[in-house]
């Protein structure tokens, strides 16, 4: 198998066994520099490893420490608007599942269509809403996606940059925002937080028996919520804003795993 491939690779460049492993979202990869002993290798470098097209997402495989664990940070991940099948989308996850690694923190850049969430504010995905074509692959998934465990130890962690909140995270394809009848379609099933990514990555790591937590980072109000008509600008200015805080808060929880 090709995952069994990079993860040999990856083992034999780092040459240690990770406790956790953590996708960096859209403006989220400034957490990378709070590892201890930080060492790094581009994705392009990986045997198989493809290399995102998104700006804010750098293609990095880094590892360090958050105390006494070892952690593998993947700073950059696919998405199926670049033009990428959902077999390419989820094999970094696969890569891990070859690692070893039995628990995993997917976070992202999200849009709030609870209007009682703020730019800044923290979600901790309780479930998802996929109205996406079936992921073949894995059909016959029969619990939890995301992890109570890791649930209630996210919940209990302190965030400078917001609130916290619990919610459900509803997937869209992209590239384009989604429309004001969308966002008020997504309310009305019950979305508390919308985006493009994360939903793929978590339905595999359940079927490969990988502990998931789910974080969104609130960076805009989702379209009709408020006027704004600048949105990408308004995404890259939260998560600069906010970004030491979140990177302390996602820190936290990964010491008290």
């Amino acid at each position: 198998m090709n995952s069994k491939i990079s993860a040999e690779y990856i083992s034999s460049y780092f040459s240690k066994k990770f406790d956790v492993a953590i996708v960096l979202g859209s403006c989220l990869g400034p957490l990378k520099y709070m590892l201890e002993d930080r060492k790094e290798i581009k994705y392009k470098n990986i045997p198989y490893f493809l290399t995102p097209t998104v700006a804010s997402h750098e293609g990095l495989l880094v590892s360090g420490r958050v105390g006494k664990k070892n952690v593998l940070a993947l700073s950059g991940r696919f998405h199926y608007y670049e033009g990428y099948s959902k077999d390419e989308i989820v094999y970094p996850i696969e890569v891990i599942c070859a690692l070893g690694i039995k628990r995993l923190i997917l976070t992202n850049a999200a849009g709030a269509v609870n209007e009682s969430y703020r730019m800044g504010d923290v979600m901790v995905i309780r479930d998802h809403i996929k109205l996406f074509d079936s992921f073949y692959n894995y059909n016959d998934i029969h619990h939890d996606i995301y992890s109570r465990e890791l649930i209630n130890i996210a919940l209990n962690q302190k965030y400078s940059g917001g609130r916290i909140h619990k919610g459900n995270y509803m997937y869209f394809s992209g590239p384009q925002f989604e429309t004001k009848s969308e966002i008020k379609a997504a309310r009305i099933m019950g979305a508390d937080a919308i985006g493009m990514s994360t939903v793929f990555e978590a339905i595999t790591s359940a079927a490969l028996s990988i502990d998931c937590l789910g974080i969104s980072l609130i960076t805009n109000m989702a379209a009709g919520v408020t006027d704004d008509k600048e949105l990408v600008d308004t995404v890259d200015k939260t998560a600069e804003r906010v970004a030491d805080s979140f990177s302390s808060y996602v820190y936290s929880i990964i010491c008290n795993l």
